[in-house]
């Protein structure tokens, strides 16, 4: 439809209009399938945002949610120093922001940044440019600093006072794989290890880590962990269809669970292996 726009409301401006109070009431739909997160938030942070957007960027969030919400999850966008509103930060952007809004409470609607503070958002507003505006005025930066953003987790919840079963259990790494201090691998053990131990002391089980690789096409940083590493995985794209294989999901986190997972749904069904 954004393809369009300006034709239709050149040749029937009320018909537009009349359509999108009908969506709006909830009588009309409009598509959103077709159209990948980081493009809308893009628009609306370059200010060619519209009303087509807006309600596309409901529709997307209600689609998901209608399949299930995100328990006790977290993003982390890591931008990297490149401006908002291009690739690889404005999808890191958009979908930090989709997993907030699929979120339960008390992680609803909170995103954290990477940036000197690490800091924590609530993101607030009623439309899409309101909610954007905190985590496009971050100062992007390269080199995402892991160990600094769980002691912020783990910080928040010993000062809120969380329960066990309210603490973060899944964190979600938007970013382009470059980390300060380690390469994967090996590394990523070790750090992990610190992570429990840390979050352990203060009685509570370390958070899973899904590592989600939005610029990145190098083969090092494509692969920071083993297949069978259990408390992460690894997804790379900018498709919304990706956090459906988060929804409710329960049983071990791997990186070759979450790829069985992404090939069993009827998509696949035809296809056939020959060895």
């Amino acid at each position: 439809m954004r393809q369009y726009k300006e034709a239709f409301e050149k040749h029937d401006k009320e018909g537009v209009a009349g359509f999108y109070d009908e969506v709006r009431a909830g009588f009309s739909t409009i598509p959103a399938d077709a159209v990948l997160p980081h493009v809308i938030v893009a628009a609306a942070l370059k200010g060619e945002h519209d009303e087509s957007a807006e309600l596309q960027w409901r529709r997307m969030v209600s689609s998901l949610a209608s399949e299930g919400r995100l328990t006790n999850c977290i993003a982390m966008c890591a931008l990297s120093g490149c401006t908002s509103d291009k690739p690889p930060a404005a999808a890191a952007i958009a979908l930090g922001l989709l997993i907030s809004e699929l979120s339960q409470d008390p992680w609803k609607g909170r995103v954290i940044t990477f940036d000197a503070a690490h800091q924590l958002h609530k993101v607030r507003g009623a439309s899409l440019v309101e909610k954007l505006r905190p985590l496009a005025a971050v100062t992007p930066r390269r080199g995402a600093n892991l160990q600094a953003v769980f002691s912020k987790i783990l910080n928040v919840a010993v000062a809120g006072a969380l329960a066990k079963d309210q603490m973060v259990r899944r964190v979600f790494v938007l970013s382009d794989m470059e980390f300060d201090g380690w390469t994967g691998g090996e590394a990523w053990v070790s750090e992990h290890e610190a992570i429990r131990k840390r979050f352990a002391a203060e009685g509570f089980a370390a958070p899973e880590v899904v590592f989600w690789n939005v610029g990145s096409t190098s083969k090092a940083a494509a692969s920071p962990v083993v297949a069978a590493q259990a408390g992460v995985a690894l997804v790379s794209g900018y498709s919304k269809n990706l956090v459906r294989l988060f929804l409710e999901a329960d049983g071990v986190l791997t990186p070759s669970a979450i790829m069985a997972d992404a090939i069993s749904g009827p998509d696949y069904d035809a296809l056939h292996v020959l060895d």
